[in-house]
């Protein structure tokens, strides 16, 4: 369901509903940051998960394991890799947070000079998507969360 465009949202969900109606399945919805999360282990601390969304800007939201389930804990953010990095800086010191880990798909390369803050990659496809619909993550609603960095303030 996103966080992205416009465009690539609605072409995938179309997809989806396509699929749906010619084989009579049920259609369950789930966001990128849930399916970086879904190898993601029990931990004690925050995580910050990011993916790329266009050359140089990244999505990023800050997520806590709670209940047995990893749950957002602030709203979607996108800016580039030092607008993450002043973003753990005033999430540390705003909630009192010691250690934050860093969760993406691919990028831990790009975030090895971070200050003390460990980055964890995790590998996407078709079978972490699967796995988030069997712990219960996928909703039934179709809507699309489009974020497009050039609408939205980067704060």
């Amino acid at each position: 369901r996103g966080p992205g465009g416009f465009t690539s949202i609605r072409q995938i969900i179309s997809l989806a509903q396509g699929l749906s109606l010619n084989s009579n399945a049920k259609i369950f919805s789930v966001t990128m940051f849930e399916i970086i999360l879904s190898d993601m282990v029990e931990i004690k601390f925050p995580v910050l998960v990011f993916f790329r969304e266009s050359r140089k800007d990244f999505y990023f939201q800050l997520y806590s394991f709670k209940n047995n389930k990893w749950e957002p804990k602030s709203k979607i953010f996108s800016g580039t890799q030092i607008d993450i990095q002043k973003k753990v800086k005033i999430l540390r010191n705003k909630n009192n947070f010691n250690d934050i880990i860093l969760v993406s798909n691919n990028h831990e390369k790009e975030f090895s000079s971070f200050e003390s803050v460990k980055c964890i990659v995790l590998k996407t496809n078709a079978k972490s998507i699967f796995q988030l619909i069997k712990k219960q993550y996928g909703k039934k609603s179709l809507k699309p969360i489009y974020f497009h960095p050039h609408y939205a303030q980067k704060k």
